[in-house]
């Protein structure tokens, strides 16, 4: 279809065309992002890299066809893992490369992103 229509979904708005947009999980962000997580996680911790991966893949197949709203990878790797490991009440240390600010606002956006998902279940 090469007509272009409103999508409104999870808070966000735009005018998308579906000629226009590349299929899910297509680009060269998510691609990077994941590389991060399996070089962060891969022998630490490998269980939590797979629970990291199904995450943000359930994340981007609900947001899709928005983005996320920074192209920092390192960012977003910083902010699934701290997000994650503290749900299971692990101590995190920030990485003091990151911007604090920046962090913050990928958690809250995790955190309405991963509401989305549990109010679209119910």
């Amino acid at each position: 279809m090469d007509k272009s229509f409103l999508v409104k979904k999870v808070g966000m708005e735009e005018q998308v065309n579906p000629s226009d947009t590349s299929l899910l999980g297509d680009g060269a962000f998510i691609k990077e992002l994941i590389e991060k997580l399996v070089c962060r996680w891969e022998h630490s911790n490998p269980s939590l890299l797979e629970q990291l991966q199904a995450i943000v893949q359930q994340h981007l197949f609900l947001m899709y066809p928005f983005q996320f709203p920074i192209t920092d990878t390192e960012l977003w790797s910083e902010a699934y893992s701290k997000w994650l490991s503290q749900m299971y009440g692990e101590f995190w240390r920030d990485n003091p490369d990151i911007n604090q600010q920046e962090l913050i606002e990928a958690i809250k956006f995790i955190e309405k992103i991963e509401q989305a998902q549990q109010n679209y279940l119910l």
